[in-house]
C-alpha cells in the first residue's frame, strides 16, 4: 500500500470501507427525483443534523449517506430521493438555512440509466492482508 505501513487499525477500517462499498441497489424508484448533496466545511457538531430535518422537513428522505472527518474538515454525500414535484423546494431551502452558513453546499441530480434493464449488480472485495503489524 503507498504512503505508508498498514497497521490493524488501518485493515479494520478498509474491510469495513469495501463491505459496504458495492452493496447497495443502483436502481432508482422511478416515482421520485434523486439527489447527491454534498457538504464540506469546518468539522462542527450538528451539520447532518441540521440537513437531515431540512430534508425531511421539505419532504425528501436521505436513502444512502457516507460521512468523514479529516482532520478538522468534515465532508458528506447523501443520497436523497423527493417528490419530484418538492425537488426545487427543497434545493432552494438548503441554501437558506442560517445554521449550515460556513458548510459549502453542492445539489446534482441523478438520471436513470437509458440503456435497458440490468440485473442487480453482484460484486464483492475481500482484501488480506499478511504481515508484521506495527
Amino acid at each position: 500500500m503507498a504512503g505508508g505501513a498498514v497497521t490493524g487499525a488501518t485493515l479494520t477500517m478498509v474491510e469495513a470501507g469495501f463491505e459496504s462499498l458495492f452493496t447497495s441497489n443502483v436502481e432508482l424508484d422511478r416515482d421520485s427525483n434523486h439527489l447527491v448533496i454534498t457538504a464540506s466545511g469546518p468539522d462542527r457538531v450538528g451539520w447532518i443534523a441540521t440537513l437531515s430535518r431540512a430534508i425531511a422537513d421539505q419532504g425528501g428522505n436521505i436513502t444512502h449517506s457516507k460521512q468523514v472527518r479529516l482532520g478538522s474538515s468534515f465532508i458528506c454525500v447523501l443520497h436523497t430521493a423527493v417528490d419530484p414535484e418538492l425537488q426545487h423546494a427543497l434545493m432552494k431551502r438548503l441554501e437558506k438555512i442560517p445554521e449550515l452558513e460556513g458548510l459549502s453546499l453542492q445539489c446534482n441530480m441523478l438520471t436513470r440509466r437509458a440503456t435497458g434493464s440490468f440485473d442487480p449488480p453482484v460484486m464483492g472485495v475481500r482484501l488480506h492482508c499478511a504481515g508484521e503489524d506495527k
